[in-house]
């Protein structure tokens, strides 16, 4: 049997090296061999993105419907999967409704029975239930520490990311500073148009 090791991160900055590398030990040790690993990697945000814009999840979709050899999923850890709950739960009844074993390294739990004929609901529906609820709750906690980081760096002049705005560049520093020659024409603009231009 095959089983598909989904590893993921959200930014270019970080590496999917020792996520894979790890999920490859982990199915070893669950019995699968190498040649039997479908890995699929990831760069991509788990918050912005809806269900059906995930490449990675699109990809693992598309080979469990074209090859019934493939029994498995492995995740190092469920906010790997997902970070919503509505998306959460809805890959949970797609695993169980093709009988496709979650593997979940770091905590460590599976979703189904071993027979896979359902979920196992002792073990492995209250960890998910469980884990699912902590990286929605992580996510939000996350968007509210980033608006304030947001906020504060704004009222002190920081960049905080995205589009700097004609007229400025960013210093060493990292805080917005006036672009004098740029500034010309925003004046020039501006005196013009308080004269009727």
């Amino acid at each position: 049997m095959k089983a598909i090791l989904l590893s993921r991160v959200s930014t270019d900055q970080q590496t999917l090296d020792e996520q894979t590398n790890n999920l490859i030990e982990h199915a070893k040790a669950k019995g699968y061999k190498q040649e039997n690993l479908i890995i699929i990697e990831d760069k991509e945000s788990a918050i912005k993105l809806d269900e059906s814009e995930r490449r990675g999840l699109n990809e693992m979709k598309s080979k469990i419907a074209n090859d019934k050899s493939i029994n498995a999923v492995f995740v190092w850890e469920l906010s790997r999967l997902t970070r919503r709950a509505q998306m959460a739960y809805s890959l949970r009844d797609f695993f169980i409704e093709n009988k496709i074993q979650l593997y979940c390294k770091s905590p460590e739990f599976q979703l189904l029975k071993d027979d896979l004929s359902d979920m196992d609901y002792n073990k492995g529906g209250v960890m998910f239930g469980l884990f699912v609820s902590v990286a929605e709750a992580e996510t939000a906690n996350k968007k509210a520490r980033f608006h304030r980081s947001k906020i504060r760096n704004a009222k002190s002049a920081k960049f905080s990311g995205g589009f700097v705005k004609y007229g400025y560049f960013i210093d060493n520093n990292g805080y917005y500073k006036i672009d004098n020659e740029k500034a010309k024409l925003i004046r020039e603009i501006c005196n013009r148009y308080e004269q009727g231009i």
